[in-house]
């Protein structure tokens, strides 16, 4: 097992703040991912015996374990991670703390629902929610096609030219800031 001495591990953190400076990220910011890699590596030495240096992939769960034991939400954490992991270079657990931070993501997630967006026919939102298609992910995978969408069009009588616009609202909003109103711009 190697161990760090405390001048390696300022030297990587200096380096670490560096990158995220390179990156964009505002002090603030910088700071909070220089803190928590702190408890990570706290973590890791008083819980697990290791180094940073040593980290695995269940070192990664066990620490989300505790953090979610404590009613915590571990996405914050998983991105300062994976921020960490991208700066060594360290492909399979930024890879891991990515799969976890997704899965955490998936399950709070809003899905936009189609009759939210402005200035859209709230009759087609309504023939579409019948129909089973009430948000973005739905309309997106039901109107894939050209073909998808006349079917779509012919089956609910609402105009082709609606259903496509409809699409491409649902394909904005997958960038995530853009909703209600942006999707329009």
């Amino acid at each position: 097992m190697v161990k760090r001495n405390s001048c390696g591990q300022k030297m990587n953190e200096e380096e670490f703040r560096k990158y995220l400076k390179r990156r964009g990220k505002k002090l603030a910011v910088v700071d909070r991912n220089v803190q928590v890699l702190k408890d990570f590596i706290s973590y890791l030495l008083e819980k697990r015996e290791k180094n940073l240096d040593d980290a695995e992939t269940d070192d990664i769960d066990a620490f989300v374990a505790e953090i979610e034991a404590r009613k915590q939400s571990a996405k914050g954490y998983l991105y300062v991670l994976m921020n960490y992991f991208h700066f060594l270079g360290d492909k399979d657990l930024l890879r891991h703390a990515n799969t976890l931070r997704d899965e955490r993501t998936k399950k709070t997630r809003r899905i936009f629902p189609i009759k939210e967006f402005l200035n859209i026919n709230q009759d087609h939102a309504k023939k579409l929610a019948a129909f089973g298609i009430r948000n973005v992910e739905q309309m997106l995978e039901n109107g894939k096609t050209k073909k998808q969408r006349e079917q779509l069009a012919k089956q609910l009588d609402i105009p082709a030219k609606a259903i496509l616009e409809l699409v491409k609202l649902s394909d904005i909003t997958r960038i995530g800031y853009v909703k209600k109103k942006l999707s329009r711009l």
